[in-house]
């Protein structure tokens, strides 16, 4: 579940209960010093025929924690907080329902300032019934939301209180209005502070006085919801930067740990990456007879597909893999702060940092110079007969001029024992195997180089992300704190 949740919907002006809602989030009965005097009293008669309507439209409601803590004990509180939980999971659909509407004009815990719990951006007296009939007269939509936080966030963090949501709400104002497509100077917005037991919350209606100007979509109730979330944990978000930060220091370490140790690996031994190495020489095949330009979104669809074969062949090689958790690790924990979707374990290529990956690896690919004429048409101009070909090609050894020419004269005066599979018959076959040689530590060398690439690709990355949360942290308090005096909001770029 996440930490915050915030709900929207609107009421058209043919929506006569408008009225009704506001004056509900400002005068719901029992002030915040009431709230132990009531809370363990037996469930309202209005609380009672609710909950029953509520259980008939939504069954699966009675599958919440709230509603098994509230069937155990029976309560004004229990009931209270189970009907929350209910109002910040289906308000779309209850802020328009009339048993909502009539129930919500008498429910408990609203904190007040004098008559009733409304604030908005200025200390200016809020006459209850002249916003109501502006309300009723208003036509154009109205903007309902709800903001919640879990009890045990709200006391940790300090929003237990009616003036730590007014200084919140009036510091993100400009992001509702923004969200909201309404011109700031246009935008009204009033709130109250419902201090629920288990989820402290405020109840939001805004409109524009233009009436022809707001629209929210989904996409903007996301980015209301991201700004409550970063300003509410902002404490927690900063932790988690500088956690961030440590693990990208890690990272960089990682890579270049990895680098060392691939280089190595491959110089004494090539069959640790002989399928990628495989791989890459195919495509230098392929692309030598691919005609115009080598980059990734003019190949063919099926030379595409082998270069996003490579990429998930390097993705998923151990230490990349690695990277690749680390990376996600710290930015899955910033996502769940305000959305409970999980973001998927990506490839390389699908991070924005290194697509460019795919024409690396075009490019790498390109640099390797394939030798002209297949192996069988070089041995059938060179001999008559072929015998299979067994130096050792592990080690990749290349025969010394003088050494052939002695192979060369044994084999010509049959003074040298061979078997069928020890040594090259012909001079031509050592050649061949020469070259060989010559190809294979090509590719070895262009290998290397592709994942000196990648390494940097990381490195480089590294480095500008980790720029971002190595600043001095004493300066941007100071540039923050002149930000504030001035007016800005604390999270102002």
């Amino acid at each position: 579940m996440p930490r915050i949740i915030a709900k929207f919907g609107y009421m058209k002006p043919s929506n006569v209960k408008r009225s009704s809602f506001l004056e509900y989030i400002a005068t719901r009965d029992g002030v915040l010093k009431n709230i132990d005097k009531i809370i363990d009293k037996p469930p309202t008669t209005k609380q009672l025929d609710l909950m029953k309507k509520l259980i008939n439209k939504y069954p699966e409601i009675m599958k919440y924690e709230t509603y098994k803590t509230y069937d155990e004990n029976k309560s004004v509180g229990s009931a209270s907080e189970f009907i929350t939980e209910v109002e910040e999971s289906h308000y779309t659909s209850l802020n328009r329902s009339k048993e909502y509407i009539e129930y919500i004009a008498k429910r408990p815990r609203v904190v007040k300032e004098g008559t009733h719990g409304l604030f908005t951006n200025t200390d200016e007296k809020i006459v209850l019934e002249q916003l109501k009939k502006r309300i009723e007269k208003h036509q154009g939509n109205i903007w309902t939301g709800i903001i919640s936080l879990k009890r045990e966030d709200a006391h940790r963090l300090g929003y237990e209180d009616l003036k730590s949501w007014k200084i919140l709400v009036r510091s993100l104002q400009n992001e509702l209005s923004k969200n909201i497509k309404i011109n700031p100077v246009n935008f009204e917005w009033y709130a109250a502070f419902h201090n629920e037991a288990h989820h402290p919350h405020i109840h939001l209606i805004m409109f524009s006085k233009d009436e022809k100007q707001g629209y929210l979509n989904k996409k903007s109730i996301d980015k209301i919801r991201s700004a409550f979330a970063k300003e509410i944990f902002k404490q927690d978000l900063l932790h988690i930067y500088k956690s961030q930060t440590h693990y990208r220091d890690q990272l960089k370490l990682s890579s270049e740990t990895y680098i060392k140790s691939k280089v190595s690996k491959i110089s004494r031994s090539f069959k640790q990456d002989e399928i990628i190495d495989l791989k890459l020489t195919e495509l230098a095949k392929i692309l030598k007879n691919t005609p115009g330009k080598h980059t990734y979104g003019y190949l063919p669809k099926s030379t595409k597909e082998l270069v996003d074969e490579i990429v998930n062949l390097v993705s998923h090689t151990p230490e990349v893999r690695e990277l690749l958790d680390l990376w996600y690790l710290q930015r899955q924990e910033i996502l769940y702060t305000y959305t409970d979707k999980k973001e998927k374990i990506k490839s390389l290529a699908d991070i924005d940092a290194f697509r460019s990956v795919k024409n690396i690896i075009i490019k790498h690919a390109d640099n390797i110079i394939i030798p002209t004429g297949t192996t069988q048409e070089k041995i059938a101009t060179n001999t008559k007969e072929v015998r299979p070909i067994s130096i050792d090609q592990k080690a990749n050894t290349l025969v010394p001029q003088d050494t052939l020419d002695q192979l060369e004269e044994l084999l010509e005066t049959g003074n040298l024992d061979v078997g069928e599979d020890a040594v090259p018959t012909s001079k031509s076959e050592i050649k061949l195997n020469q070259e060989r040689g010559k190809e294979d530590r090509n590719i070895v060398h262009y290998s290397l180089k592709l994942f000196y690439s990648i390494s940097n690709m990381f490195e480089s990355s590294m480095i500008s992300q980790a720029q971002k949360y190595h600043a001095d942290q004493e300066l941007l308090k100071n540039i923050k704190k002149q930000k504030i005096a001035l007016g800005h909001r604390y999270d102002d770029k």
